[in-house]
């Protein structure tokens, strides 16, 4: 599934939870951090991990996080 985070991105931190376009929530799910200039409305794609929890990827910025998600906002 393909989506956006609305508004001002800069990275995550552990812990982090994002809210997507569609409503969806999911929380980083280990102790990654990434930080990145600030992008405007950055494109992602959740895709289910091979063994749970699924990927929250970021193509245009060519990196990826482990998420679980937590429902809707």
């Amino acid at each position: 599934m393909e989506t956006t985070i609305p508004g001002k991105f800069h990275g995550w931190e552990a812990s982090h939870v994002f809210v997507l376009a569609n409503g969806q929530r999911c929380q980083v799910a280990n102790k990654d951090s990434y930080f990145s200039p600030t992008v405007e409305n950055v494109r992602v794609q959740l895709v289910p991990a091979s063994m749970a929890g699924y990927w929250l990827r970021f193509p245009d910025l060519d990196t990826q996080v482990r998420v679980n998600l937590i429902g809707e906002k």
